[in-house]
This record gives C-alpha cells, structure tokens and sequence, in this order.
C-alpha cells in the first residue's frame, strides 16, 4: 500500500502537475490525509536512497548520445546559499528527435546559468556531440572548452520568433490585400521560414540518409534563397525597426549554426523537442512555485529524469515508479551495473512487468 500510494502521489506532482500542498488537502483514494511535509520527506528520501543509480546511468546514457538537445528554465529554491530571490535553473538533456530507438531526457537542477554545469557534463565525453540550442552564450563558452567534441547547432524557430515580434511591433497600413502584406520584408520572411519547415515536415519518417538527401535537394533551396534576401536588406534604413534589425542580425550571426541541419540528417532543424520538455517544468514550475530547499530541488531533478523518459519511450510512468520501488531494494547490496540495466523504462522486464500491470486492469 505505501509503495502505491507513493508512486500515486509522485505521478500526480510530476505527470498531473498537481503539488503536494494541494495532496494534502485531498484525503485522495486511499482514506487517509498526508501532509506535504511527509510526501516531500518520501520524495527526497526515495530519490537520494533508492533512484540516484538509475538516474545516474539515464545521465551516462544521455551524454554518449552524438545528437542531442538542451535547454534551461528558472526554478527557485528558496535554501540554496544564494540568497534570497536568486532563481536557480533546470537544464535539460534531451537525445536527437529524429534518432531510432530508445530517448533520454536528463534533468539537472544549478544554482546558476553559467557555465559551469556543461563542463561537468561533458567532461569526459571523447566522441563528437552536435548539440542543438537556443544560442545562449554558455554553449558557446562549453564550444570553446570543448572544440573537438560540441558542434553547436542552431534554432530556426528563434530566429522565427524574432521576426514574429517584428510583425507585431508594426503598425500595420489600412486597406491592404493579402498579396500587398506579402511585399512586406516582415511577413515575406515569415513566409520564406514557413516554406523551409513545409518542406522538412514532409522528411519526418525518412531516415536521416534518405532525409538528408531530400534535404538537399528540397531545403537547401528555400534556406539559400531566405538567407540571400535578408542579406540584401539594408538595417542601416530608418524604417526598419529594432525588433527587425535584431531579428536579421541574429539570423546572419548564427547562419553557420542554423545551416548544420543541412548536412546531416539525425539533426533537427530547432530545439521545439527539448522545449516542449521544458513546457512540462514550467507548468510544474506555475502549480509547485519553488523548492524549499536545493536537496528538493536535486530530487525534482531525479523525477523529472524517470518520468519524462518513461513518457518518451512510451511507458507509463505511474507504474514504471512503481517497478523501481518494487524492485531496487532488491538489489541495495550489488553494484549498480549489474542490474541497472532492467530498469530503465525500455527494458523487456519492465515492458513485461507493466503489460502485466495492464492485463490485471
């Protein structure tokens, strides 16, 4: 019963976004109160004594992956020694979305933006990483710490979403046809970037060769002829606003990056992946607010990690919770790798395991 009920209640924080100050109000289904104290006492406690091998083989596996994602969101913990009101931050790996089989997301909770945390990341890692990101100046500054190992590549839909903001700080002129907004440099780039993802949304279940040769001859093209138009856009003309300058500017100074899709097919042409992941956090983030403390903030990190991977590889992550809890103790006095490798959300035991699970139902 308190393996259930446990495992329900971490589904319900993690998968349902629904915070243990508001479980505590809930006597829930199994006819007793729980304050949140204790849920948050089981969670820290389960985490730190029971899942940190699984976590740290997820974290093994994520960083010898060749492709991947990051991306970081605020979070505060109010007990982390920096301060009152100083947010820390969730950075999230995530493995390529266009590689088969089985995906990783890892999730590690810092008390700051820099750095630091990518070089412990990937410190130690001896096989070329193409990392796709949103630009932010720590990759560049692991790139630099890295050369041999990190090629960043870039984001197309940030550049999108400047020139979005372009559209909407435009006062529009009255009386304008449809075909007369197209002539407008703003909506004439978004239609050029619109043309570019129409034709790699068709490319999704190629493989990456067959992808990358379509790429060619098919993406390449209205990439070139998008680039070439925005280089022939004066900035310099008063009328182009901030928000367009800054959209162009950004787009030539990372063009190297956002090109790097074209000549390999596992990478993805923007980092919407690893930021639909992010979305789930800053939901938890809206409902939860804030860690007490950075060993809450660390135990978060390790939940995020089981329940997001078990969604990216289709399993259920009540009873993939469950199956860790039921089967780790088992094995508290062997060495990690010896059984480490049936509990991860993709292994034939544990797809067995929750088919048995679901049958009973």
């Amino acid at each position: 019963m308190t393996k259930t009920a446990q495992s329900s209640h971490f589904y319900d924080k993690y998968r349902m976004f629904l915070p243990y100050y508001r479980q505590e109000n809930d006597p829930g289904s199994f006819g007793f109160p729980i304050s949140r104290q204790t849920l948050s006492h089981w969670e820290i406690h389960i985490c730190g004594e029971l899942f940190m091998p699984v976590y740290y083989y997820l974290k093994e596996l994520s960083k010898n992956f060749r492709y991947q994602h990051c991306d970081e969101t605020p979070w505060l913990s109010i007990l982390d020694g920096n301060g009152s009101g100083t947010k820390g931050y969730f950075w999230i790996h995530l493995s390529g979305e266009l590689l088969e089989g089985f995906r990783v997301l890892f999730a590690s909770f810092e008390t700051t933006r820099a750095s630091d945390h990518l070089t412990e990341y990937f410190n130690g890692v001896s096989h070329p990483v193409f990392l796709t990101d949103d630009a932010y100046s720590a990759y560049y500054t692991a790139q630099k710490q890295f050369p041999d190992i990190i090629t960043i590549c870039g984001c197309l839909t940030h550049s999108r979403r400047r020139f979005v903001n372009a559209i909407r700080v435009m006062r529009l002129p009255k009386g304008k046809s449809p075909d007369d907004l197209k002539e407008i440099p703003e909506y004439r780039c978004l239609l050029m970037i619109a043309g570019i993802y129409r034709e790699e949304n068709r490319l999704r279940h190629l493989s990456a060769v067959e992808r990358l040769a379509e790429r060619k001859e098919k993406v390449s093209p209205p990439f070139d002829s998008f680039i070439d138009y925005i280089k022939g856009i004066n900035t310099e003309d008063p009328s182009v606003s901030d928000v367009f300058r800054d959209a162009i500017e950004y787009t030539l100074n990372h063009e190297q990056e956002l090109r790097q899709f074209l000549d390999d097919g596992n990478i993805p042409i923007d980092n919407t992946a690893c930021e639909r992941q992010i979305r789930n956090v800053a939901r938890l983030r809206v409902n939860s607010l804030f860690s007490f403390t950075k060993r809450g903030a660390d135990a978060s990190a390790v939940m995020i990690t089981l329940v997001y991977t078990a969604l990216l590889n289709d399993a259920d992550p009540y009873y993939y919770l469950k199956y860790l809890m039921e089967e780790l103790p088992k094995h508290l006095y062997q060495k990690p790798s010896e059984y480490v490798e049936n509990m991860v959300p993709w292994c034939d035991r544990y797809r067995a395991y929750e088919e048995k699970k679901h049958r009973r139902l």
